[in-house]
């Protein structure tokens, strides 16, 4: 929460884990999360080149490749379900059938 704020100058209302996801070829740890935020400008450190909102809608062309072991890719299909069922997601377990 504490980058969030120091990176974009956003402040998190509520953050939800969304899974780990390891990578064995390069030996690391993912953690996923999804923040809840109220939109406002983004003001970028100056770690970040750029930044800006976006629709939903078009989240997928940033996510490439699209498939089953992108994991970014993943949890964006499982945030849609989660936004068309809001129960989908039972106890904030991700789960990466989606």
């Amino acid at each position: 929460m504490r980058e969030v704020k120091e990176e974009l100058g956003l402040d998190i209302d509520t953050l939800e884990s969304f899974g780990t996801f390891w990578f064995p070829k390069r030996g690391e740890l993912m953690h996923g999360f999804i923040a809840h935020v109220k939109k406002k400008e983004l003001v970028c450190s100056s770690e970040i080149k750029s930044a800006y909102w976006f629709p939903v809608s078009d989240a997928p062309e940033a996510m490439f490749p699209h498939g089953d072991d992108n994991h970014a890719w993943n949890m964006f299909k499982a945030y849609l379900k989660e936004i068309e069922d809001p129960n989908s997601r039972p106890n904030g377990v991700y789960n990466p059938q989606y």
